[in-house]
């Protein structure tokens, strides 16, 4: 079943709108720094700024929406930043081919996964790892954890479609997500006040130092409801076979 950005459950019906957001952030997280999440990989492409991952020295994945119209060389991708100025003393990676996966569909949160294979592979240090990929799912009721450049503050408790107003942090956050359930390859995850409808999407969703998803969609345009987030088990053998054929290697 495609599970759309917008959810009315209430009906338990679908709208045929869907809202999705590629340049907001992670709201109220933790300020980290970036040997906290070495993982985590900076995309930057027509001023725009969205999250990836580092699974290989030269191969970064990230959310097939947050690339989908882009060419391959558009996108520049920076690693073990600890602020967004970072971006203007370091050299980018340079992309070399993205491949999405072949049952991505916009707007649904399933198959939202795509390869970044690189030009050059990144050097590795205490500031940028790789993470393996989770074999898996994380049980329902448990806690994830989510990195990415986020909005400082955003009200809690209301329900407004601008509750989130200001400017995005200059700094690496993280937030802590429960997950709730599973419907297809989608996990549903949500945590008090904390959201990744100002998130990077694209980004890495984490437990034991593995990776469990990678940000997908939103519930609510007003950054309420669950996150939903591509489980990593369920594209893991496409992800494997793909860079397999590329780099001729798992």
């Amino acid at each position: 079943m495609s599970v759309l950005l917008v959810l009315l459950l209430a009906t338990g019906t679908y709208s045929t709108h869907v809202h999705i957001q590629h340049s907001k952030r992670i709201i109220n997280g933790t300020q980290i720094v970036a040997r906290q999440c070495p993982y985590y990989a900076l995309l930057y492409y027509g001023g725009v700024h969205s999250g990836g991952v580092i699974i290989r020295d030269n191969v970064i994945l990230t959310a097939a929406s947050v690339v989908d119209g882009f060419n391959d060389t558009d996108i520049e991708i920076f690693v073990g930043i600890n602020s967004i100025s970072d971006t203007y003393i370091l050299f980018p990676y340079d992309n070399r081919r993205t491949i999405k996966h072949p049952q991505y569909k916009y707007g649904n949160a399933n198959y939202d996964v795509a390869l970044m294979f690189l030009e050059d592979p990144v050097g590795f240090n205490g500031n940028v790892q790789q993470i393996g990929l989770a074999s898996t799912r994380a049980p329902i009721g448990s806690t994830v954890g989510m990195c990415g450049f986020g909005y400082a503050y955003c009200n809690k408790t209301s329900n407004s479609a601008d509750r989130c107003q200001g400017v995005a942090s200059y700094y690496p956050r993280w937030g802590d997500f429960q997950v709730r359930r599973y419907e297809g390859n989608t996990m549903f995850a949500s945590g008090y006040g904390v959201s990744s409808c100002f998130g990077d999407f694209g980004g890495p969703v984490v437990q034991n130092n593995e990776l469990k998803g990678i940000a997908s969609l939103i519930q609510y345009q007003n950054c309420t409801g669950d996150n939903l987030i591509v489980s990593i088990p369920a594209v893991r053998p496409w992800i494997e076979e793909t860079i397999r054929q590329q780099l001729g290697t798992s």
